[in-house]
């Protein structure tokens, strides 16, 4: 379970900078 948790964690992190790139070019835009 403890290797699950940060595979999880990574995955997560990844999917947030996409949506917070894609919702500051959408702002900046």
């Amino acid at each position: 379970m403890q290797q699950t948790k940060p595979i999880e964690m990574r995955q997560t992190r990844r999917s947030w900078s996409i949506l917070g790139a894609k919702r500051r070019t959408i702002r900046g835009g």
